[in-house]
């Protein structure tokens, strides 16, 4: 729904919305939302699910989970360099204003994602604060893909992982902020 709004406000696709005003300021250069068709270079996730659901065995390539184009929800391609820009972008207050990223990293309640124990959420990334040090970021991923971005403002630090595993990311992300968390 907001891929379209932001269509309909902009006058463009939202392809094309997102490189101009994110892309393109953020030095992202090797992000996109290429078709299906058009990926040659990118890795090949690998995963235990299918189009169908979870399979045995080993894992296999992911193809047949790929959605033809991403969209406004997801399926972006972005190289782990591109993520490091945008979590800079984000600090130097490029892509938004100081105001609007206040806004945007402010917990309001307790709004934990329905998770018990999880990190809150604000209005887009999750926010957290640990031995006072504040750290900002989001995740995702799919079958055969998973990505984590953690902004740590103060240090002026952005810590990125990349995982062609389904749940890869994550293990890396862990072991990302046993090394580097800044202590307070």
């Amino acid at each position: 729904m907001l891929g379209a709004i932001v269509e309909a406000k902009a006058r463009c696709s939202y392809f094309d919305y997102v490189r101009e005003h994110v892309f393109d300021p953020a030095g992202m250069r090797s992000s996109g939302f290429p078709t299906f068709d058009e990926l040659d270079e990118e890795a090949v996730g690998y995963t235990n699910f299918t189009a169908l659901g979870a399979v045995a065995g080993p894992r296999r390539p992911h193809d047949d989970t790929l959605p033809r184009r991403g969209c406004a929800p997801g399926g972006g391609y972005c190289s782990a360099e591109d993520l490091a820009r945008f979590g800079d972008a984000l600090m130097r207050d490029t892509l938004v204003g100081a105001d609007v990223k206040a806004a945007l990293l402010e917990v309001r309640g307790n709004d934990w994602s329905g998770r018990p124990g999880g990190t809150p959420y604000a209005h887009v990334f999750q926010v957290e604060s640990e031995q006072g040090v504040l750290n900002y970021g989001h995740g995702g991923g799919g079958p055969g893909i998973s990505a984590f971005m953690d902004v740590f403002p103060d240090q002026g630090l952005t810590l990125v992982a990349l995982s062609n595993y389904d749940a890869g990311a994550r293990m890396i992300r862990r072991e990302l902020r046993r090394i580097f968390w800044p202590a307070a």
